[in-house]
């Protein structure tokens, strides 16, 4: 099946569910006038504060459901700088962090309650343990768990001062999901998001210490 089926691509691939955490604070990524229309868009259903939307400097775009959410092409953009990381060190070649990139997808998951059988002191019992079901559609963002924190800064200038609002995903707050993969790669591509997470940050955000982050690979079908 071709990349736009909604299954996987090919038995050479697999699905890896992947909890995502912030070590700093993750920024809204949309801003200026922009951030302005999505507040006062949000506030109408109770997503957003309407006597901030006045002051909004950052925010997040949210999903149907009102979850914040970050786009694939993010992901992608954070990933590819760590793949690069690992090129320079000559882990992997130009050719195949371009492969990895074109066969990477996205995809939500479920969280589901099953029952397992353990044995404790000699005895077998059962208990309900969490696990995630990988959901069939490709689709183009993950989402995080919780409502992203608000700050508020007052900023002093000659014409007086002014309030903000930045809306911030913080610990621990996390997204999971599941990345679709080509199996040969999924150890690369782990190593290569955690040096991202750690050294890179999310969006422009890492310059400066904010969007920084941590990823467990949960399970791998």
């Amino acid at each position: 099946m071709g990349k736009k089926g909604n299954a996987r691509n090919s038995a050479n691939t697999s699905y890896i569910i992947i909890r995502l955490t912030p070590l700093t604070d993750i920024l809204g990524y949309r801003y200026g006038r922009e951030a302005t229309e999505l507040a006062k868009r949000y506030a109408k259903v109770g997503w957003f504060p309407e006597d901030m939307v006045e002051h909004i400097d950052r925010i997040f775009e949210r999903d149907a459901y009102g979850r914040p959410i970050i786009y694939f092409v993010h992901l992608r953009a954070v990933l590819r700088r760590g793949l690069s990381i690992l090129e320079s060190r000559g882990k992997i070649k130009t050719k195949e962090k371009e492969f990895i990139l074109r066969n990477l997808w996205i995809h939500h998951v479920r969280e589901v309650e099953k029952n397992v059988c353990v044995e404790e002191n000699g005895k077998k019992v059962t208990k309900k343990v969490t696990d995630y079901e990988v959901l069939p559609f490709r689709v183009q963002y993950f989402y995080f768990k919780d409502n992203p924190i608000i700050i508020e800064r007052t900023i002093f200038s000659k014409e007086g001062q002014t309030l903000m609002v930045t809306e911030v995903i913080t610990p621990p707050n996390e997204a999971i999901f599941a990345l679709e993969a080509p199996s040969k790669y999924i150890p690369i591509i782990l190593e290569a998001l955690q040096i991202a997470g750690l050294e890179v940050g999310m969006f422009s955000q890492g310059r400066m210490g904010f969007g920084r982050f941590t990823i467990e690979a949960i399970k791998i079908i």
